[in-house]
């Protein structure tokens, strides 16, 4: 490292952006080709303030285990963003092998009080087979597919994940 960057990364403790949000990533999978950006004054006492940090990657092959953790989220490829503020994630992907789309925004820090601390959203066909994959019981829909959006978000650090699943059952009846 230049001599700003040792001697910060010296007096700082990680920064630790991955562990910031709660999801245990010990299952998920993939490969990552990452554009990593470091900005900062070249200045010889430089403050952890001063650096900014952000990653762009696409993430190829990608396997997480799906909200409810029931079956699992796979896609081809997938669009990732990370800054030292939050996280999002975004691409076409399938649960169990039906067709989604995700979006995943993760908030570290900053923001309006207002944002949710995680947004979660996945687009795609609800059928019945898909209401047993997210663990999800006792919702007749026959055997047509529905348009689904189901949103996973919470607002504080310490608040627990609220649930929504939306979903249009007139072409299911």
């Amino acid at each position: 490292f230049p001599p700003p960057l040792h001697d910060i990364r010296r007096r700082q403790p990680p920064l630790e952006l991955i562990r910031k949000f709660s999801m245990d990533l010990s299952s998920v999978t993939g490969e990552a080709s990452t554009v990593a950006r470091l900005s900062f004054p070249l200045i010889r006492d430089l403050r952890l303030d001063q650096l900014q940090v952000g990653a762009r990657s696409t993430i190829r092959g990608a396997s997480a285990p799906a909200p409810g953790g029931h079956g699992r989220v796979t896609a081809d490829s997938l669009s990732l963003e990370v800054d030292a503020t939050g996280l999002r994630l975004s691409g076409a992907a399938r649960i169990d092998g039906t067709p989604a789309r995700i979006s995943w925004r993760e908030r570290f820090a900053g923001g309006d009080a207002d944002d949710p601390r995680r947004a979660v959203e996945l687009r795609g066909a609800l059928d019945a087979a898909m209401l047993e994959k997210l663990g999800i019981a006792g919702i007749e829909i026959g055997e047509a597919a529905a348009p689904l959006r189901l949103s996973l978000g919470a607002q504080g650090p310490n608040d627990p994940d609220r649930f929504t699943l939306t979903a249009d059952l007139g072409p299911a009846a």
